[in-house]
C-alpha cells in the first residue's frame, strides 16, 4: 500500500499555502489522495495513471494543482512517486508565480532521496 510523506517540507511552507488559501491547499492534498487510490489499484506512474491536475515535472517531480474552486490562488503541491518503497513524497508546495524556483528546490530533494537509496 502506498503512503504519503509530508517530513520533507518546511511547516512554514505548508502554513503559509494553507493559511492563505485553505480550499486550495485542500483541493490539493485530495489530488494527491486521488493519486494515491490509484497506485493502490495497481496503476503506475506515468503509464495509466493520468489524472485531474497530475503533470510531470521531469526529473522525478510531479506536481497537482487546486481543482474545482471558483476563482482559485493558482496553487502547486510537488511529488516524489518512490516506487520502490511505494512513498508519496511531498517535496515542495507554493504558487504558481514561484514555481520555477519550487521546481528547482522539489528536484534537489527527489535527487537527495535518490542518491540516499
Amino acid at each position: 500500500m502506498w503512503k504519503i510523506n509530508w517530513t520533507l517540507i518546511t511547516k512554514s511552507q505548508a502554513k503559509r499555502v494553507k493559511k492563505k488559501h485553505t480550499a486550495e491547499f485542500e483541493s490539493c492534498v485530495a489530488q494527491i489522495a486521488t493519486a494515491q487510490k490509484y497506485l493502490n489499484m495497481g496503476l503506475k506512474i506515468g503509464g495509466k495513471l493520468k489524472f485531474g491536475t497530475l503533470r510531470s515535472e521531469s526529473g522525478g517531480v510531479y506536481r497537482v494543482g487546486q481543482s474545482g474552486i471558483p476563482s482559485p490562488k493558482e496553487t502547486r503541491i510537488y511529488l516524489y512517486f518512490d516506487e520502490d518503497s511505494k512513498i508519496i513524497h511531498v517535496v515542495g508546495m507554493g504558487f504558481k508565480e514561484g514555481q520555477s524556483k519550487d521546481i528547482n528546490e522539489a528536484k534537489k530533494l527527489v535527487k537527495k532521496i535518490r542518491e540516499a537509496k
